[in-house]
């Protein structure tokens, strides 16, 4: 049986989008607007953007984190 990756994710934005709460400390720590967007797409690409200009260790790691959602996300369809 796969386990429910969801119960790890404690915020929703309301358009779709769950996120851990670390993944959100970290994204508000480096205003990174997610509150209005519509798919963790448009979230990971936000976060690649951020990233072609600054280097930061742990907005990597939620850039790698939220690439895995996406992952699980679309295989468990």
């Amino acid at each position: 049986m796969k386990e429910d990756y969801t119960k790890y994710l404690s915020y929703d934005n309301g358009k779709g989008i769950l996120i851990s709460s670390y993944d959100k400390v970290i994204l508000d720590r480096y205003q990174i607007s997610y509150q209005n967007l519509n798919s963790l797409t448009d979230l990971i690409l936000r976060v690649e953007k951020y990233l072609e200009e600054y280097e930061d260790e742990e907005l990597e790691n939620v850039l790698e984190h939220l690439s895995e959602v996406h992952y699980y996300h679309e295989t468990n369809k």
